[in-house]
């Protein structure tokens, strides 16, 4: 997959929790498939040394983004996207939320242009994972992707609180795979997904403001995040330093490495 130059370290986050969600999301969906997926082993936590891969967290604690791949591609409510068919699945790991829901859609381009848009209704129900693409079809607007865009989901529920929030960034060209090919071990690629357009996104000024509780043992710090630009601010990240600019560590966050819609507000912590 061809991703940007944006830094080679953002570089390599980006495709970690791309990967790391893809591989949680999938485990996920098809639980309840008639072939299931039946269980998932992620190599490894964190490392004895330092490694940009394989890791949760790395040699100095830090949550990297496949962390947050993967605590985003294993919530207990979720909606994610199926890159294959371009659907959606709604994903419910519960055994007591239920109810009448609805799933938000959004496509937009990179200068935050809304390239389409749908709300659906949803029935959530226990314990169980599928594709809704009967109500939907696939996903509004992925023709008219020019270079690369990015897709919002959120799964509402009853009550309007919002469990999942979920967003991909698409390319116009798809990885193709070359499956006559294919090996146990390797399968070989014959084209990839360009990203590079990623790299002329603008800059978008991020408002944020800190409410801090103290603890005995432990500091909480409420975030909330609102993005001033009329284009998206693409996956940035908090890190926590001293007063003398040293990272501390470990630190744990609700969410991290966030994409923000044009003028969206987040709240993390």
């Amino acid at each position: 997959m061809h991703h940007p130059s944006l830094t080679d370290m953002s570089t390599i986050e980006m495709m970690d929790y791309e990967a790391t969600r893809a591989e949680f999301e999938g485990y996920q969906a098809k639980r309840n498939a008639p072939r299931p997926a039946t269980g998932l082993i992620y190599w490894m936590l964190n490392n004895a040394w330092s490694s940009l891969h394989w890791n949760l967290f790395d040699y100095y604690l830090h949550p990297a983004g496949s962390y947050f791949g993967a605590k985003v591609g294993s919530r207990i409510e979720h909606v994610a996207y199926d890159y294959n068919k371009g659907t959606v699945y709604l994903i419910n790991h519960s055994l007591n939320r239920e109810g009448a829901g609805s799933i938000d859609i959004e496509l937009i381009g990179l200068d935050g242009r809304s390239l389409a848009k749908r709300t659906i209704s949803a029935d959530i129900e226990p314990n169980v994972s599928g594709n809704v693409s009967r109500s939907i079809g696939k996903v509004p607007g992925l023709f008219e992707i020019e270079d690369a865009a990015f897709l919002r989901l959120l799964l509402r529920d009853a009550q309007g609180n919002i469990p999942s929030r979920n967003i991909y960034w698409l390319s116009a060209s798809a990885d193709e795979l070359d499956w006559d090919e294919s090996t146990w071990s390797h399968t070989p690629q014959t084209s990839y997904a360009d990203f590079t357009a990623l790299d002329k996104l603008k800059a978008a000024p991020i408002l944020a403001s800190v409410d801090e509780k103290g603890r005995k043992n432990n500091t909480i710090v409420s975030i909330t995040l609102r993005n001033e630009a009329d284009v998206p601010a693409f996956f940035f990240r908090f890190n926590l330093v001293d007063g003398n600019g040293e990272d501390v560590v470990p630190v744990v966050w609700s969410d991290n490495y966030v994409t923000l819609w044009p003028h969206e507000e987040l709240f993390s912590k």
